[in-house]
Order: structure tokens, then C-alpha cells, then sequence
């Protein structure tokens, strides 16, 4: 990232890691490709748990940043 926002640099990354650059311009799509891909995440957890809130904490934070 730091090549890139230099101006110093191409790469193919995914989008997820960039999108706040690309948002505020600090560096510059060239191609978004031919077919969107999509990554899935699987968040696997105990049933029983005393740790239910804090998990459901996370997933809510993975919902959020991911959607």
C-alpha cells in the first residue's frame, strides 16, 4: 500500500484491502476485472459457550465490515 499510494507501484490485490484507499483517492483503480469474485467467510463456534455475547460481538463486527 505504501508503494502504491507513493505512486510508485502497480499490483493486483483484492479489493478488501484497499477499499478505504480507493475511496479517498489515495490510489487509483485501473481494472476491476472480468468477473466479481466473492470470498466466504465461515465463523465456526462452540454450542456451548460462556463466552456467547463476545461472540456475538464478533459477529457482529464481521457482518458490519464485511457487508
Amino acid at each position: 500500500m505504501r508503494c502504491l499510494s507513493g505512486g510508485s507501484g502497480l499490483a493486483v490485490i483484492p479489493d478488501f484491502l484497499c477499499h478505504d484507499e480507493i475511496q479517498s483517492g489515495e490510489i487509483q483503480l485501473v481494472w476491476e476485472g472480468d468477473k466479481k469474485l466473492k470470498n466466504t467467510l465461515y465463523f465456526g463456534t462452540r454450542k456451548k459457550t460462556t463466552h456467547n455475547q463476545e461472540i456475538n460481538h464478533i459477529k457482529d463486527l464481521f457482518k458490519k465490515v464485511m457487508s
